[in-house]
Formats: structure tokens, C-alpha cells, sequence
């Protein structure tokens, strides 16, 4: 692994005692482009990503027909209490020593305190914001939703998207909640819950529940409303991992990112429940900082 970053690392942050030909690449292999139209699949500061999506653009699955879960379930949080909790934050923590900081998905108002912690102080700071994701998301009354298929509502969904085909399908969730809010007539829409936590997914009971809608975001609209609300330069980053899979691609495209960046960057983590592909992205961040600290202090 070691190895591996220093060879993604600028030539300049590398001694001439590990500068060998076997550890230094000439280009490097990944770069992050989106393999339908190849354009990068970052949200780049505060700009809009250039291939904004069409309001009428077909989604690439429709999600008409689909329920929706909350992301968080009993049983979500498995850290002990000599972690700092933040409500709302599933499996929240830092890495000791490193800006790096690993969540599960947090509500609205957990994200706000997260980049808070994060933040050092400065206006307009730079925060990067790691979405470890490949599952749609939407967001009811400040709480993340996931759709789930009507003949499998316990399991993400695991259609293979790139970043743009996933925030097309995000704001097409958005926009059928929306519809079933004015369709219910008394501003509700269903929603799927599990009975009880089971370890095994298979094994939980789905019922539905009504609840009253007060607003609904596409996860866009969450990260413009925390950069609005924190004073910080919030670059957004997704990058789409399909759990139990090799993730070579995803580790190349956080060093491509984090190679040019000061060591002092915090940076941010976050998967559904905060664990597998949550602690890929900050091992991988924090290998990638240790060297670029190592060689800043030179």
C-alpha cells in the first residue's frame, strides 16, 4: 500500500532514497474520469459540475414504483463511549493525529456539526467531503432516505453508476417524494421501517409507516445548505464503492485528489453505516497525509 501512494505522490514529495523507478509512475493510472462521458466525477469546490443534470433528463433508474428506508436502523452505532459522539452521526470518529474524520450517514444537522469539528476556524476553509456511496440518497425532514426495490426493501440497491447517472437518479428520487407528497393530500408520504434490528437483513419484518413532510433535498441540496451554513469551501467528492468488491479504483482516485493538498486539509468520510468503506477512504487519506507531512517538515 505504501508503495502504491508514494507512486501517486508529486516527485517532489519523494526522497531520492524511495525515487526509484519500480515506486514512481510516469502518469498516473486512474484518473477519476467518469467512464460514460469520461468528465470528471468531483463536485469541485462551490462551482456546478459543467454536465449539470437536466431538470426533464430520464434518470438511469426510475424509482417511480420503489419504497424508501431510513438509512439509520437500531443497532447502526458500534462504537463504544470512549468515542466523541455527535447525534445524528452514526460511528462518528478521527483518526488520532490527522484531519481525518469517518462517519456513517449523517442527518442534515450532524453534517452541519461534523464540518463544524472539522473546521479549523478559517472562513471559507477547504473541507473535502468523501461520499464512499454508489446507493441513491434523499433526504425527508433533515433524515437520509435510501429507495429499496418493492421485492427486496432490506437490501441497497446495487445498480453499477457513475457519479452523474447517481445525482440524475438523486434528484429523480427527490422529485417523487415530492409527487407523493401532493398526490397524499394531507402533505404525507409512506415510508418502510424494519420491526426490530437483525443482524441478519433477511431476517427483519418491513412495515410501513406515514409520516408528514415538512422538506425534502436531494443530497446536492444538503451539501449547498451546510456550505452556506459553516462558511467553508465544501468540496464534495463521490466516489461510488459497491461493498465486498476490490477497491483498487477508489483508493487511486482519493491519493489523486489528496497528492497536491497540504497534510492540514481535513478531510471527511462517510458510508451508509460508517464502517467498511468509510475506513478504506480514511486509511487510505491518512497513508497518503503521513507522507505528504513527512515531507512538509523536511
Amino acid at each position: 500500500m505504501t508503495a502504491l501512494i508514494y507512486s501517486f505522490l508529486p516527485e517532489t514529495y519523494i526522497s531520492k532514497s524511495v525515487a526509484t523507478t519500480s515506486l514512481r509512475r510516469k502518469e498516473p493510472p486512474y484518473r477519476m474520469e467518469n467512464e460514460a462521458n469520461e468528465t470528471p466525477p468531483v463536485n469541485v469546490e462551490n462551482e456546478k459540475v459543467e454536465a449539470e443534470v437536466e431538470e426533464d433528463e430520464a434518470p438511469f433508474i426510475d424509482l417511480s414504483d420503489h419504497f424508501i428506508k431510513p438509512d439509520m436502523f437500531d443497532g447502526i452505532h458500534i462504537l463504544d463511549d470512549t468515542f466523541e459522539k455527535i447525534e445524528g452521526a452514526p460511528n462518528f470518529r478521527q483518526l488520532s493525529g490527522f484531519p481525518v474524520f469517518g462517519t456513517g450517514q449523517p442527518t442534515e444537522q450532524a453534517m452541519v456539526e461534523i464540518i463544524k469539528r472539522a473546521k479549523t476556524g478559517k472562513d471559507e476553509e477547504k473541507i473535502i467531503w468523501f461520499t464512499m456511496r454508489q446507493e441513491p440518497l434523499v433526504y425527508v425532514n433533515g433524515d437520509p432516505y435510501a429507495p429499496r426495490a418493492p421485492e427486496n426493501p432490506h437490501v441497497n440497491l446495487e445498480a453499477k453508476m457513475d457519479v452523474q447517472q447517481i445525482r440524475s437518479v438523486d434528484k429523480h428520487l427527490a422529485k417523487v417524494l415530492k409527487k407523493r407528497q401532493e398526490d397524499s393530500g394531507n402533505n404525507t408520504i409512506v415510508v418502510h421501517k424494519d420491526e426490530e434490528f437483525a443482524d441478519n437483513p433477511m431476517d427483519r419484518v418491513d412495515y410501513e409507516d406515514t409520516i408528514e413532510v415538512k422538506e425534502i433535498k436531494n443530497l446536492d441540496a444538503v451539501y449547498d445548505y451546510c456550505r452556506k451554513e459553516c462558511n467553508v469551501n465544501l468540496v464534495v467528492v463521490r466516489i461510488p464503492v459497491q461493498e465486498d468488491q476490490m477497491p483498487t479504483e477508489s483508493i487511486d482516485a482519493i491519493i489523486d485528489i489528496l497528492k497536491n493538498e497540504p497534510a492540514s486539509t481535513p478531510c471527511i468520510f462517510n458510508c451508509q453505516m460508517g464502517k467498511g468503506r468509510t475506513t478504506l477512504g480514511m486509511v487510505a487519506a491518512t497513508l497518503v497525509k503521513e507522507l505528504i507531512l513527512t515531507a512538509e517538515l523536511r
